[in-house]
Formats: structure tokens, sequence, C-alpha cells
């Protein structure tokens, strides 16, 4: 026995009928694999020669011959692209969940085959299969029946089947987290939004407003592309998971795995069954928006989640005949964020509805925002559009901006060891008061049918304060840590540097008019109370009013609105 290091995970498909017909349609590659589970399938196999193929193949109709099988299956191997010999693994006895990447290169319908075998026909009468080995199989409309009066009984064993037709491959969505090492998550879906094409198509077993609890499997979602050849079938695969809205409290591996399609290794397939595991522990992780996206995003939705509060608290006061304290503003406010470890404090300063200045360490940007109907922020920076969404959970605010997700982190307390997502406490590795290492498990739970241990993020004494067995939700406090050196904790670093220079949310016009209507617009802003360099703005409508241009082309815009009529 020796280790398989470097190898491949491929698969025949097989269809079995009772007289001893077995049918090979076409091979998979499912190579790409977190915790020997099925990220990424693809077919056919292309790492291998055409004679391996081959190989696999008759020995998998071997395999089934001789056990009498009937109906679908599939047959695994290992494969090693260092000797080029592989190894059997399993054989499968029913229809994988994969099996639409077959269907597709094969142009056979796996179910309604299967179902065929069930009630007798053998395969040298189906349709699909006849057409598939290059057979006579009637066409044109009522084909069964055509194909049942014109077909003859032939050797499986004798003929080849036709060359697989383009490329397919497939991706399993997942409710993990890929920046935590695909741990799985759990709780309510706000919004998926999918839309199939002629070469990709999908299904979810989650709709919009449902959820995904503790007990289920992570996988809710399977997403198949084709293309002709396997580099267009990837990028069908990759332009269609950019398209998917995923919004909730799940956390989904879909980013990550964009990642992935557009990885050198996979790309030029020099990957194996130990790859993903691999970036996994090296925590590679998902493109993240730029970071001044990410800070000016997520200033923005502090402080417009905390406008209605603010409002209220200072309305409050007045209802009751009382002066404001100094202290609450309705046009100024700060912002602290924590991103990747580095501490942003940003001074927000309206100067409009919906227009904010934000100020850090000596640099100013300008950005709009506004309120979508489906609870996100259209977010107007530096003459471009984002869209941001935010979900809050036990670690801080997650945001998704243009589809790229960060994390503004809530000032972290290593003291108390809280659970991340809903899960159930199996049992305690360390013993109540007992002294525990930095990164030791202390603790194994049970979420999404696996068992994962919860480390402990310092050394320190712990005390527990749930019991095994017990169910969790996120944010429980599962136990207490009296830490050996509190100041030897890791906290966020001040950010010392400043905004890039950027260009204003929306660019301004050179036009006489547009600049006075601008212009007009910031000094009644102004005289609302918000905040504007006073002098800049009279400046500009004075020199806007000495335009003699001015009269006349507000006259010939209100003309043009008259002219389209």
């Amino acid at each position: 026995m020796r280790l398989a290091s470097q190898s491949r995970h491929l698969e025949v498909q097989l269809l079995c009928d009772q007289y001893g017909n077995v049918a090979a349609l076409h091979s998979r590659d499912c190579s790409v694999q977190r915790r020997h589970q099925k990220i990424i399938e693809e077919g056919p196999v292309t790492v291998a020669p055409r004679e391996t193929v081959k190989a696999l193949e008759q020995a998998a109709r071997r395999l089934a011959k001789a056990v009498g099988y009937v109906g679908a299956a599939t047959v695994e191997y290992l494969y090693s692209m260092e000797t080029g010999e592989y190894y059997f693994l399993e054989l499968n006895p029913r229809l994988q969940v994969e099996h639409p990447v077959t269907e597709w290169i094969a142009e056979v319908n796996l179910p309604a085959a299967q179902v065929a075998v069930g009630m007798g026909i053998p395969l040298w009468q189906i349709p699909e299969i006849r057409r598939f080995y290059g057979m006579d199989y009637g066409g044109g409309y009522d084909i069964w029946r055509k194909t049942a009066a014109l077909a003859a009984p032939f050797n499986f064993d004798e003929v080849d089947s036709l060359w697989p037709k383009g490329h397919c491959v497939a991706v399993r969505i997942t409710s993990e987290d890929p920046d935590d090492g695909f741990k799985p998550t759990g709780g309510k879906v706000k919004e998926i939004s999918f839309k199939s094409k002629p070469n990709v198509w999908a299904y979810f077993s989650v709709k919009s407003g449902g959820g995904i609890h503790e007990f289920a499997d992570s996988q809710f979602g399977h997403v198949f592309a084709y293309g002709l050849s396997r580099p267009a079938a990837i990028t069908n695969m990759s332009l269609a998971l950019k398209e998917i809205q995923i919004r909730g409290e799940i956390h989904s591996n879909v980013d990550y795995t964009v990642d992935l399609l557009n990885a050198s290794d996979f790309r030029e397939n020099k990957i194996h069954t130990g790859w993903l595991d691999t970036r996994i522990a090296m925590r590679v992780q998902a493109e993240r928006p730029p970071w001044y996206i990410s800070v000016v995003g997520g200033a923005l939705y502090k402080t417009v989640t905390t406008n209605a509060a603010t409002v209220s608290e200072y309305v409050s006061y007045l209802t009751k005949g009382q002066i404001p304290p100094k202290h609450i503003s309705l046009v100024n406010s700060t912002v602290n964020l924590n991103i990747e470890g580095s501490k942003y404090t940003i001074e927000t300063v309206r100067t409009g509805h919906g227009r904010y200045k934000l100020r850090m360490n000596d640099s100013t940007v300008e950005a709009n925002v506004q309120s979508l109907c489906d609870g996100g922020l259209l977010m107007q920076l530096d003459g471009n559009s984002h869209v941001i969404y935010a979900e809050e959970e036990a670690g801080g605010t997650r945001l998704q901006i243009n589809g790229k997700t960060c994390l503004l982190q809530n000032d972290h307390d290593p003291s108390k060891l809280l659970a991340e997502t809903p899960c159930k406490l199996l049992r305690f590795l360390v013993a109540d008061g007992a002294h525990v290492g930095a990164d030791v498990p202390y603790a194994e739970v049970e979420v999404m049918k696996m068992c994962m241990p919860l480390l402990s993020p310092a050394s320190g004494v712990i005390h527990c304060m749930m019991s095994e067995g017990q169910a969790l939700q996120a944010g429980d406090l599962i136990a207490r840590l009296d830490l050996d050196d509190p100041s030897a904790v890791k906290r966020a670093e001040p950010f010392d540097g400043m905004f890039p220079l950027m260009d204003l949310p929306v660019a301004a016009s050179s036009q006489v008019h547009k600049r006075y209507a601008a212009s007009l617009n910031a000094a009644r802003m102004v005289l609302a109370g918000y905040e504007h360099n006073i002098n800049e703005v009279v400046q500009d409508l004075v020199c806007c009013l000495d335009n003699p241009e001015l009269p006349f082309l507000q006259w010939d815009e209100l003309m043009s609105v008259l002219a389209t009529r």
C-alpha cells in the first residue's frame, strides 16, 4: 500500500439493463474537493490520455457485468498524474447529483433512461443510447415508437461511442464560509437571484425568504455551464456565478469559487484532490473590494443606519421643549471601522439629502448614497456606482459591495468564546477550570451533519458557560477565558494613511446653466443647515450669474423638453 498523492478523482457514468448490456456514458473529473467532498465537477476527463479514459470505461463496464448490476451507477477511480496509473475506489449504486454533466456531453436523459431500464426496456431500444453509439434511432416525431420498430440489437462490447459533445463544468453552491476554512453556516436567506441561459442551468433547494437550518446539508444549489471546449465552459461558469445574488444570514462559496475557476492551476488543469484543501490551509481568500471602497461603503452604511435613531432622539428633546445636547448632531458623526486588522476613524458630514463628505487623516472624499427598495444602498463615488448590501452577524457586519464581500469586525474580546453559527455543543475537550493554549481545540460542535472543533483564540483558564448537548445560536456565550497575558492580545492597528485622490461622485458639468443649478442647490442646502463652503458656493453663483449665456442655455433646456412632445 502507498499514498496516492497528487492524484485526480475520475469517474465513469454507467447505465446497465437486466439483459447484461452495459453502456459507459463518458467520464467526469471531480478532483476539486474540500474535506473529500466535491465542489467542482467537469466532464469529459481531459487530464488523462484518450486510451486511459477508454480503459477506465471498459474496466467499469466489466465490473458492472461481473456483479449483474442494473440501473444507473458511477464507478470511481484515483488517477496518478505522475505514473498514469489508476486505482479503483468504489461503485456508487445510484444516480449522482452531478449527472447533468454527463447528460450535456452525452445527450442522454439519464433519469428517463433509468425509468426505461426499470420498465424492462433493453438499452439497445432506448433512442438516445442508440444515437450515443452512432446507431440508427428513427429520429423525428414519436421517436420511441419509431426506434422500437426499427431497432436491431447490437453488441455493446464491439461498438464505440461517439466523441463527447463539448465540455460541461458544474459547481456546488454551499452555505459555507470559505474565509473560515469552509465552516458551514445557517440562517435566513433574504434573496436568491439567478437567471438560466442557453449554456447555463441551475437549481436551488431554497428560495428567497427561506432559510437553511443547522441540521441540513450545506449544499443548497448546483450550477452547470456548457461550452464547446473546457476554457469556454469555465468562462461561461465564471460569468454565471458573478451574476448570482445570494443575500442573508448565510455565507456562500460563490465568490471564492469564481477565484478558483480563474486560478492558473485550474485553467491549466494542474489540480489534484488536495489542491483546494491546500489553498484553505494557506488561507487563500476570495477577492475583496479595494480598501477605500470598503471603508467609504462601511462608513456610509453605519451613518445611514444610525440616522433614524439620531433624528428620533433629537426630536424627542424638542417635543419636551428642551435644547438637544451638542453631542447629538444631524450633520456630523464619527464612525470607527475594524477591517482586516486595521482601525479606520472617519468623520462623516452631511452636505445634502444623501450627500456626504468623509474625512480621514487630512484627506476628504465626497460620496452620494440612496436607499434601494430591497434594503440595499446605491453609493456613488469617484464617478462610479456601487451596490451595497449588509448583514449583521455575531462577528460584525458583513458587507457585500458589487458582489464582493468584506467584514466590518466588532471589537474582539478574546476572553469571550462565542458561537459563530447555530450549532449543537457535543462536548468540551478540556475540563472546566483547566488551562488551554492558544489555537488549541476546547470544544466540539455539530453543524450541518459535521463535527467541527472550536479553537481557543488565546491561552488561559477556561470556564464553561454551557452544558454539553445544548443547542446554540450565533452569538451565544460558550465559555469565558481568564487570559494568561491580556496585553499580548492582538488588537487592530490605527490606520494612518489617507484616501486616494478621487473625483466627485457624479462628474461635474462644464456648462454654465448646469453649474448654476448645482450651486443654487448647494446654497439651499446651506440654508437648510447642511455643511458647505459658503464662500465657494457664493463665488460660483456670482460667476454663473455674470455669464451672458446663462439665460439662453436655461431657455434652450426648457424648450428642448417641449420639442420632444
